[in-house]
C-alpha cells in the first residue's frame, strides 16, 4: 500500500508468505508510480532468510495479528534490523474503549477464522518482552484501533 511513497533513491525488499499478496504486490509495482527498487520475495516472517543486521529500515504491516507466533517475527525484525535502526509497526491493537473491546470480543472468532486479525497477543507486550522500551504510538484510525508504532533497534 505503501510502495508508491518510498523515494527512487531507496532499495525496498518486501515479502509475504502469501503468493497471492505477492502477485498483487507484483501488480501494483507496475501498475502504480512506484519510482524505487523493489524486490519482492516469498517468506515467513517468523523465520527470514536474512543475515544478521543488515536492514537500516525495517517496516512490518498488519503482520504481527496474522502470524502464528509474534515473539518470533519481532526477535526476526530484531535480528535483520542494524542496531540504531528505525522499526516501523502498523498493526491493530486492541481497543481500550470498554465497548469496542467487547465488540472485538464478540467478532474476533470471526476476524481470526478469515485470516484478519488474532487478538490473543497483547502486541505491546510483546514488543517489550522482546525489550523494546521507548515506542512511539500514533493512532491511524477515528477509533484508535490501529496504530503506527515506531522504535529504534537498541544497542547490542
Amino acid at each position: 500500500m505503501s510502495l508508491e511513497h518510498y523515494p527512487s533513491r531507496v532499495g525496498v525488499i518486501g515479502f509475504d508468505y502469501s503468493e497471492g499478496m505477492l502477485k498483487e504486490a507484483s501488480r501494483k509495482t507496475r501498475d502504480e508510480n512506484v519510482s524505487c527498487d523493489v524486490n519482492l520475495l516469498q517468506m515467513d516472517a517468523q523465520t527470514m532468510a536474512f543475515p544478521n543486521a543488515c536492514f537500516d529500515r525495517v517496516m512490518a504491516a498488519y503482520v504481527l495479528t496474522v502470524v502464528p507466533d509474534p515473539v518470533k517475527v519481532v526477535r526476526e525484525i530484531l535480528r535483520v534490523a542494524k542496531p540504531g535502526a528505525k522499526v516501523v509497526i502498523i498493526n491493530h491493537l486492541r481497543s481500550g474503549n470498554s465497548i469496542l473491546a467487547k465488540l472485538e470480543d464478540l467478532l474476533h472468532p470471526v476476524f481470526s477464522a478469515i485470516g484478519l486479525f488474532n487478538l490473543d497477543s497483547n502486541l505491546l507486550e510483546v514488543l517489550e518482552s522482546c525489550g523494546i522500551r521507548d515506542m512511539t504510538l500514533r493512532p491511524t484510525s477515528f477509533l484508535r484501533m490501529h496504530f503506527v508504532i515506531t522504535f529504534t533497534v537498541p544497542e547490542q
